[in-house]
């Protein structure tokens, strides 16, 4: 899901530089900056999954799912 989500904000973020930039400029720096940015923010999310995921073996498997749809939540909200 992080995989799909990072994919989707790189790329509105590269169709909004190209509307609003003319074609001469270069925005190579920018999108490798966002693309930094974004997988960091995606890396945490993840890692914050996966740490729920390891607290859940306790049989608590309903509070798990709890906090991982509200990290997803969280993360889409973030990500706009």
């Amino acid at each position: 899901m992080l995989g799909v989500v990072l994919t989707w904000d790189l790329g509105e973020h590269a169709i909004g530089s190209a509307e609003q930039l003319r074609e001469s400029a270069d925005s190579e720096r920018v999108e490798v900056i966002h693309a930094a940015a974004s997988g960091l923010v995606a890396s945490f999310f993840g890692l914050g999954g996966y740490i729920v995921f390891l607290l859940s073996a306790g049989g608590q498997p309903e509070v798990a799912l709890g906090l991982l749809l509200l990290g997803a939540v969280v993360a889409l909200t973030a990500l706009r």
